[in-house]
């Protein structure tokens, strides 16, 4: 798979996961961190390796698209960590 179809898969599965966890559906955002995981394991060596320089910009947006939903995800994950911890009497981070 090429670099923009697969970043763009990325991102995809980057707001999937983030609906799942303003869902609180734990278990979708597993699914959707397990698909990204098997996306990032295809990314070639040299991400932009011979892309031209609209793609390459394309391919900044697109990453960082991605890091900012991956940025909202941590967050509900965090608080929901928090939450389990009051409930087991641990203390939060």
């Amino acid at each position: 798979m090429t670099t923009l179809p697969l970043l763009e898969r990325l991102l995809a599965s980057s707001e999937a996961m983030l609906r799942a966890a303003d869902a609180e559906d734990w278990e979708a955002v597993e699914k959707c961190d397990q698909e990204r995981r098997a996306l990032t394991a295809q990314w070639p060596d040299e991400l932009a390796n011979g892309l031209p320089p609209a793609s390459i910009e394309r391919a900044k947006a697109l990453i960082d698209d991605c890091l900012r939903r991956d940025a909202e995800v941590g967050t509900r994950v965090r608080a929901r960590l928090n939450e389990l911890r009051v409930l087991l009497r641990e203390p939060q981070v």
